[in-house]
């Protein structure tokens, strides 16, 4: 079996210059996987992104080895457990100890892939970390750092998942039969949310078509269909999913540029499942509610 070098991505660092503003460790971090199937531009949008300052990009593609590539990106069932764990657990490390935000690009065309990422970021806030720093003020998102290795961050004493089946509660959703090897906890909350970049069969197959003819890609239009059968758009009870319709390359690159950055303003507008919970609790509602609500729709 051949295998392509993984690429490395280096923990996200101010350059140490003297002539440049010196930035502390942020209290928490956003994690953005941008979802979809092939052609719907997850890659475009998550370079557009990691080129913009406070963004670490992380390419799902680049932890394929040459034999996943040559078969047209398609895996079987236990090579995509490897893969995806792989992809999360790179993911985590950078969120959870880097000094920037980080957008994946990652398909999570399945309810259980996207509850892979919840149960490993839920994880990865959960568990205690050593005392850096007496941080007493909540920051945008309403995180605490711990005062010492034996109090947890206000996120990890918090369940993001609903202990009843009422509203499709997805504590009860399948997940993937996955171990990962989470490095070290997060020394700062992550907060997670998906982006769907929506898009046709069609429009996909065409878009393939026209990306391998053009760039050599390994995805073929032919393995387009079977990502279609397997698609399950996000669900009502996704909170943490806003669906972007597809739309022109410029145009969606500056779209969801404008979503990541309104939801990463603080907990009022965040979509990740904890700060969705607490403002259940606060009986607050969700900055731009109604705008998700016509788009779930749409």
């Amino acid at each position: 079996m051949g295998y392509r070098r993984m690429k490395h991505y280096r923990t996200a660092e101010m350059r140490p210059s003297w002539d440049e503003p010196q930035v502390a460790l942020p209290a928490s971090s956003n994690l953005f996987v941008i979802t979809g199937a092939s052609g719907a531009g997850k890659s475009r949008v998550g370079r557009y992104l990691g080129a913009k300052p406070g963004f670490i990009f992380i390419e799902g593609d680049d932890f394929l080895n040459e034999d996943d590539r040559a078969n047209n990106g398609v895996l079987d069932d236990g090579r995509h457990v490897e893969v995806l764990a792989a992809i999360i657990n790179e993911a985590i490390r950078q969120a959870g100890h880097g000094t920037a935000d980080v957008v994946v690009a990652c398909s999570a065309l399945r309810v259980a892939d996207r509850n892979t990422w919840r149960n490993a970021v839920a994880l990865a806030n959960s568990t205690t970390i050593p005392a850096d720093g007496n941080f007493t003020v909540p920051n945008l998102h309403g995180d605490f750092h711990p005062h010492n290795n034996q109090v947890p961050y206000l996120q990890g004493t918090q369940d993001p998942y609903p202990q009843t089946l009422a509203n499709n509660g997805f504590a009860y959703h399948p997940t993937l039969p996955i171990v990962l090897d989470i490095p070290a906890p997060a020394l700062r909350p992550i907060h997670l949310q998906f982006v769907y970049l929506a898009i046709s069969k069609k429009e996909a197959v065409e878009t393939v078509r026209s990306r391998q003819l053009r760039t050599g890609h390994h995805v073929s239009e032919t393995a387009v269909p079977a990502q279609f059968t397997i698609l399950q758009k996000p669900l009502e009870w996704e909170f943490d999913c806003f669906k972007q319709k597809s739309l022109k390359a410029s145009e969606l690159t500056v779209a969801v540029e404008k979503h990541v950055l309104k939801v990463g303003s603080g907990w009022r507008a965040c979509m990740c499942m904890l700060c969705h919970q607490r403002r259940e609790a606060l009986g607050i509602g969700h900055v731009g509610a109604s705008q998700e609500r016509t788009d779930r729709a749409a």
